[in-house]
């Protein structure tokens, strides 16, 4: 700002002011539920609770590589993340998956960063 420009908002902080605009939590479907939203550094975290309880140990690494499959092409489709995909890849942005059970249990978390996409 020094020049007297306007700086252009990263694209963390354009996530937040999309975060603004929702209430939480939010019901994704018929026992998931989408808790909390939140950014530290360059991640964006989206807390999701499952409605169940859930031991993490019947989860395998084949199932959770499958959600991670799933919630990458979901992003690959997602309007915003496809036109700030380069700019999400320069600016380090990752997007953190957090699945706890009813007691609060964290089943996973996964990790995807915007050179992904």
């Amino acid at each position: 700002m020094d020049s007297g420009e306007i700086e252009p908002y990263t694209l963390t902080e354009q996530f937040r002011m999309g975060f603004a605009k929702m209430q939480l939590p939010m019901q994704i479907d018929e026992i998931t539920w989408l808790t909390d939203i939140y950014i530290d550094g360059n991640n964006v975290f989206y807390e999701y609770m499952i409605d169940a309880e859930i031991d993490p140990k019947d989860l395998d690494v084949t199932d959770i590589r499958d959600i991670r499959t799933e919630m990458l092409e979901s992003l690959r489709e997602d309007v915003f993340c496809i036109a700030n995909k380069e700019r999400g890849t320069r600016e380090g942005v990752h997007v953190v998956y957090i699945n706890k059970d009813n007691r609060g249990v964290e089943l996973y978390r996964i990790d995807i960063g915007f050179d992904e996409l």
